[in-house]
Parts: structure tokens; sequence; C-alpha cells
């Protein structure tokens, strides 16, 4: 039996649409757990794709923010003089890096679909845990500044 991918703190960056996107890529995951489970592997092409979808605007959400805090119109920093020069050093620190690791987080999660079906679930739980712990958790001191 595969186990669906809890939420775990150590997911959460800091960041409101961050976080709300990790928790809604955990539930989109889950969702192609629950489908290789009761074998309606008919169902994974649509539930991958949307998940490459979300994945993908969580990905540009997250580059978005680092550039608003590196230009300092983000709200968390606008009309704060002393926090935006911290936020906008680790934003400037951070973004470049980060771009690159998403352009190989979508082509690991397209590399799937050829997948076992449980092999593919182990896989995505993988992922996902590789981006929001070894990557992501790179930006908590950037979000914890402002």
């Amino acid at each position: 039996m595969l186990r669906p991918l809890a939420w775990n703190v150590g997911f959460a960056v800091g960041h409101p649409e961050i976080d709300a996107q990790h928790r809604h890529l955990i539930v989109l995951i889950n969702e192609i757990v629950t489908a290789v489970e009761q074998k309606a592997l008919e169902n994974l092409p649509v539930l991958l794709g949307v998940l490459r979808s979300a994945a993908s605007a969580h990905f540009q959400a997250e580059t978005a923010a680092l550039h608003a805090l590196r230009s300092g119109t983000h709200p968390g920093v606008a009309g704060r003089p002393m926090t935006p020069r911290l936020s906008k050093a680790l934003a400037e620190l951070r973004i470049d890096e980060h771009q690159a690791q998403h352009a190989l987080l979508l082509d690991r999660l397209g590399g799937f679909r050829t997948l076992p079906p449980h092999t593919l679930c182990e896989r995505l739980k993988e992922w996902f845990v590789d981006h929001a712990i070894r990557q992501d958790s790179r930006l908590r001191p950037v979000f914890q500044a402002i």
C-alpha cells in the first residue's frame, strides 16, 4: 500500500502564497497516489498534467516573489527603509540558482511519465521533498528577513 505524502512544517518557507502552493502540490501528488491505489491508471496522464501546470505556476510565483524582494516592491518590504537591503541581498543571492533548479525539477517531472505507477508515486514524493526541503529551505531566511 502506498502512503500519501503528509504535510510537514519543514515544507513551509514563511511566505503565505508559496506555502499554500506547497500544500496544493501535496494534494495533487496524493491524488496521483490515490489513482494508483485505486488502479485508475487511465487518470494518470491528466493528473500528471495538472501537477506539472501547478508546479510551473508555483515556480513562477517563487521567482516573482524573489524579483519583488530584489526590487523592493514586495508588500513585505515596501515602505520599510532598512529591511529591503537585507531582503534584496538575500534574494539576489538565491534568484539565479533557484530558477536553474526550477528548470531541472520540471524536466525531472516530465521524465516520470514513463515510470511504473508505484515507482511514479515514490518519485513524485521524493521530487516534492527535494524541492521543498533541499531547495526552498534556502528561501526561508529570505522571507524571514521581511
